[in-house]
């Protein structure tokens, strides 16, 4: 910082400037009960080419017991993270088909499709929807069952699933 923008007794303000480059492209954030359920997910993840140069792991510490729920600690670590992307997923996801490129690719896309999107996820109930049934859109691949996908994607929703969304760093909801 050079003295102009510092913060001192006769200058009692300070001036921030964003034009960063952001380091990293992703930070995986991952909720984290079981250590050795989350080395699966840091270890498929680098198999999918999310790589650390690229990428950070960040692991929230639910270890001993439920510290944090789905919400609380999302605003930490929103500052905490260096990512363009801030990634959120449950201690117990794998990367089986998709990895950085497909991810990456798909939010690009929707930036195209939809500029001010702010959060991104695999599963969620429609927007408005007037269904009396349980609707939910959907596009999850689970290893130990069959792939599903419904509907067309992107897709609006009202909500998402916590186990993996993706918000962008200069648009997060909190």
């Amino acid at each position: 910082m050079n003295k102009s923008t510092e913060k001192t007794d006769e200058n009692p303000y300070r001036f921030i400037s964003f034009d960063r480059k952001i380091p990293k492209v992703f930070s995986m954030c991952s909720l984290v009960q079981s250590e050795e359920r989350y080395k699966t997910v840091v270890n498929s993840a680098i198999s999918a080419k999310f790589s650390v140069d690229k990428c950070e792991f960040i692991a929230i510490d639910n270890r001993d017991g439920p510290r944090y729920d789905g919400y609380t600690w999302i605003r930490e670590v929103i500052t905490e993270s260096i990512g363009e992307y801030i990634v959120f997923t449950h201690d117990d996801i794998e990367f089986t088909n998709d990895g950085f490129q497909e991810l990456f690719d798909r939010l690009e896309e929707l930036e195209r499709h939809d500029p001010t999107w702010m959060i991104a996820g695999v599963a969620g109930g429609p927007y408005k929807s007037t269904s009396s049934k349980k609707d939910v859109v959907y596009r999850i691949s689970d290893m130990h069952g069959t792939g599903r996908r419904v509907g067309n994607f992107p897709h609006r929703v009202e909500t998402l699933d916590e186990c993996f969304f993706v918000m962008k760093r200069d648009r997060f909801v909190v």
